[in-house]
């Protein structure tokens, strides 16, 4: 379900139907530079609490590290409705403010543009937020995956491209070493799915 089929609050609603028009009022230039790198940064932005809060600590403005965490969880916890009920739409935070929770600088443009403005953003930040596989708070070094593993049984490891065959382990496709390969030098040809 998304956050408009969801009954999103008016904010959310506003972002969503405001962004063409702040788009329409920018040059390619301004988009090229300055709202492309923003909505990287939403999407590139780190898990837990933010490691890079340079900008936020020049600005007493700015969601602390521990209220910042707080936040991302409230979001988590209560969904994006009513968090932006609780904390948008009740005045405690302003979007531009709520956005530094997320570890997300608005851009020079929108400096002095009304608070609708930042709820675009906000949108995204809560779109890549709560598409993020949320960190269990119980395990946390070598020591708790150590103890994972060992009390855990039917392990699946998931790997990416390349691991096996820099470990030994044959893939399907190599021309000499691959499964298919192999298959076929015993006398069971395998045509490639």
């Amino acid at each position: 379900m998304t956050a408009i089929e969801s009954g999103t609050p008016a904010v959310v609603d506003a972002a969503l139907r405001g962004l063409p028009a702040i788009l329409a009022v920018l040059d390619f230039s301004t988009i090229k530079n300055e709202l492309f790198p923003v909505i990287a940064m939403v999407f590139n932005a780190v898990d837990g609490i933010p490691s890079d809060t340079k900008f936020a600590a020049d600005d007493p403005n700015a969601c602390s590290p521990a209220e910042a965490y707080h936040l991302r969880q409230l979001l988590r916890t209560i969904g994006p409705r009513e968090f932006c009920l609780r904390t948008v739409d009740s005045g405690r935070y302003t979007a531009k403010r709520l956005l530094t929770a997320f570890n997300i600088r608005a851009p020079a443009f929108l400096d002095g543009a009304p608070e609708e403005a930042y709820t675009s953003m906000l949108t995204l930040a809560f779109s890549r937020e709560l598409a993020k596989r949320a960190k269990l708070p119980s395990h946390n070094s070598l020591d708790d995956a150590v103890a994972l593993l060992t009390r855990s049984r039917n392990i699946m490891v998931i790997t990416g491209a390349g691991i096996s065959t820099s470990l030994g382990i044959p893939d399907f496709r190599s021309k000499k070493t691959g499964l298919y390969a192999q298959l076929e030098h015993m006398g069971l040809a395998v045509h490639d799915p």
